[in-house]
C-alpha cells in the first residue's frame, strides 16, 4: 500500500514544481515571441531593398538623405545600395553604357557619373563596399543569428540575443514538453531559425496530466517548424506588399 500511494505523490510534487515555471512562461511566450516576429520583420526589410535607380540615387544625394553608398562589383556590372532611413533601404543593378574591362572600371565608372551628378554634394557621400548576398543571400532569414545581426536598433539585437537564450534555456530544462523532447525542439531551432517561432506557440506548457502523458514524437518539432516557416512566408509577401516592395 506504501508503494502505491507514493507514485501520485511524486506525480503531484513533479506537476506542482512545474506549475510556477509554466504560469510565467504562458504568458512571457507571446512576448517572446512579438519580439522575433519584429526582429524577422526588420531583417526582412533590410535583406529586400526598395527598387532603386541611378537618378533616384543622385536626388537622394542632393537632399541630403543619405550620405553612404555601397557597391559590390562583378564582372562589368555594380550592385548599389544605399539607404534614406532605419527601414527604408533601396537597391538597384549599375551597368555602365560605355565598354569596361572589368569590376574595378566598372566601379570608377559609376562613381564618376553620380559625382558628375551631384556636383557639389558628392563631396559629403562616401563611396563603399558591401557583400550583396549578406554570405547567405536570402537564407539569412533562417539564420537565427541574423536577427542580431542585421536588426538596425541595438536594443532590439540585444532583445533578439536575449529571447533566443532564454528559448533555449526553456527547451532543455523545462521538465516536459507537449510534442517532442527539449534536445529536438533545440536542434529545430538551431537548424531552421524558425524552430524558435515554433516553439513558442507550440509549446505553451504542462496544462494537464494527460498532456503529460501523451506519446511525444520526434517529428513533430520538424512539422512545427516546417509550418511555421510556410506561415512566415506569407508574412514575408504581405510585408513586402504592404511595404512597396514589389
Amino acid at each position: 500500500m506504501k508503494l502505491d500511494g507514493t507514485a501520485p505523490t511524486t506525480t503531484r510534487l513533479a506537476e506542482a514544481s512545474d506549475a510556477w515555471p509554466d504560469k510565467v512562461w504562458r504568458p512571457a511566450r507571446w512576448v517572446l515571441l512579438l519580439v522575433l516576429l519584429l526582429s524577422f520583420v526588420t531583417t526582412l526589410l533590410r535583406v529586400v531593398p526598395a527598387s532603386g535607380s541611378t537618378r533616384s540615387l543622385v536626388a537622394d544625394i542632393k537632399a541630403g538623405r543619405t550620405h553612404t553608398v555601397q557597391m559590390d562589383a562583378a564582372d562589368s556590372e555594380v550592385t548599389v545600395r544605399w539607404s534614406t532611413g532605419l527601414l527604408d533601404d533601396h537597391s538597384y543593378v549599375y551597368k555602365p553604357t560605355g565598354f569596361v574591362l572589368g569590376p574595378e572600371d566598372a566601379v570608377h565608372d559609376f562613381t564618376t557619373t553620380v559625382t558628375r551628378a551631384t556636383g557639389p554634394s558628392a563631396e559629403h557621400v562616401r563611396f563603399s563596399d558591401f557583400d550583396a548576398a549578406y554570405g547567405a543571400g536570402g537564407l539569412t532569414l533562417l539564420v537565427p543569428i541574423a536577427y542580431a545581426l542585421l536588426t538596425p536598433w541595438p536594443w532590439l539585437r540585444f532583445l533578439a540575443i536575449l529571447t533566443g537564450g532564454l528559448v533555449l534555456a526553456r527547451m532543455l530544462t523545462a521538465r516536459r514538453h507537449r510534442l517532442a523532447s527539449g534536445p529536438v525542439w533545440m536542434l529545430a531551432a538551431l537548424l531552421t531559425g524558425t524552430g524558435f517561432f515554433g516553439y513558442l506557440w507550440a509549446e505553451p506548457g504542462t496544462w494537464a496530466s494527460s498532456a503529460v502523458s501523451a506519446p511525444r514524437r520526434w517529428w513533430r518539432a520538424w512539422l512545427v517548424a516546417l509550418a511555421t516557416g510556410a506561415g512566415m512566408a506569407v508574412t514575408a509577401v504581405l510585408v513586402l506588399f504592404a511595404a512597396g516592395r514589389f
